[in-house]
């Protein structure tokens, strides 16, 4: 694709911040646009641009777990944000839910850039609270998740609960860290859409067949994985730590391999094409292949649209 694809990241509330100033720190070429009623967390965010919302409701402080003060702070500043994101191709909106800020706003941002540029690919990454938190915050966050899920073309959903399972005794700053680098991993995964070469003899890539998946495509897996071969690269990235996925039936699933000329055999594509379509019935299936002389083993970029989740459905009938 010789097109850059621009993408906008909207980090809202606390969780979406942080997850901003990760970004900016690794350098991944996104604009980064920071949005919360707080204004000290705010000035602290590393992002291209910042937006304080809600000024004359909160005073430039928290909602303190409001999800009605956080909605009307970004309805009534949510037209700044979708002017600037006017001339991207891609809207990705990270938030934790549970507290006021992203549980209100998020869902709102969605809407209004909607509104005004329907065929605007949004994806949403949201972070679930713990389950023993107080009942307020699970409560606003399956408001929110319901929302969000409904009105986002693709949602990535992590549980907070399952990076304890993964890493009970690590330090909470640094396990959000891990969930920041997972949703860096993403990022990546969708700007290397670009300049991918095509592999003869099966449906190739690029940004528009994504996108044909993508829209409203309700729940996504996103992984980015690296392994000694191509296939244990693949088996890997379909395993998502943070959430549990079934992508069977799913409606359209996307690999590309990076690797040097000599990792991509034939029989590659072969078996990951005959898993995905016929072990898992998923009858759109497009590759790609990047190659780079840097990496020292393959790495599989897997992102699939219209995901299932038992964690998810608990989670909202719960």
């Amino acid at each position: 694709m010789s097109a850059e694809l621009k993408i906008y990241v909207l980090g809202i509330g606390g969780r979406g911040l942080n997850a901003l100033t990760a970004v900016k720190r690794r350098g991944i070429p996104v604009k980064t646009i920071g949005i919360d009623t707080d204004s000290s967390a705010l000035s602290i965010a590393k992002c291209d641009e910042r937006l304080l919302i809600g000024e004359d409701i909160t005073k430039g402080r928290s909602t303190a777990g409001a999800m009605e003060l956080g909605r009307k702070a970004m309805e009534a500043q949510a037209y700044k944000v979708v002017e600037k994101v006017a001339d991207g191709e891609v809207v990705v909106i990270i938030s934790g839910l549970g507290g006021g800020t992203g549980s209100g706003g998020h869902p709102v941002l969605i809407e209004k850039i909607k509104e005004s540029y329907p065929d605007k690919l949004v994806i949403s990454f949201v972070t679930i609270p713990f389950k023993t938190e107080s009942a307020n915050r699970i409560k606003n966050a399956k408001v929110a998740l319901s929302s969000i899920i409904d009105l986002s073309d693709v949602t990535v959903v992590h549980f907070n609960d399952k990076l304890k399972e993964k890493y009970p005794t690590l330090p909470l700053v640094r396990a959000y860290r891990i969930l920041d680098s997972k949703i860096e991993a993403c990022l990546q995964a969708i700007l290397g859409l670009q300049s991918i070469k095509p592999i003869p003899g099966v449906m190739n890539v690029d940004f528009s067949s994504f996108k044909a998946i993508a829209m409203k495509s309700g729940l996504g897996l996103i992984n980015v994985k690296e392994a000694a071969g191509v296939l244990e690269a693949f088996k890997e990235s379909m395993k998502e730590e943070f959430c549990d996925i079934d992508i069977a039936g799913s409606k359209g699933a996307v690999v590309y391999i990076e690797g040097t000329e000599t990792s991509l055999q034939i029989s590659d594509i072969y078996d990951i094409s005959g898993t995905l379509t016929s072990t898992y019935n998923i009858q759109v299936v497009y590759f790609g292949f990047k190659p780079s002389w840097e990496l020292t083993q393959p790495r599989v970029a897997l992102i699939v649209t219209g995901v299932k989740s038992e964690s998810v459905k608990r989670f909202l009938e719960e």
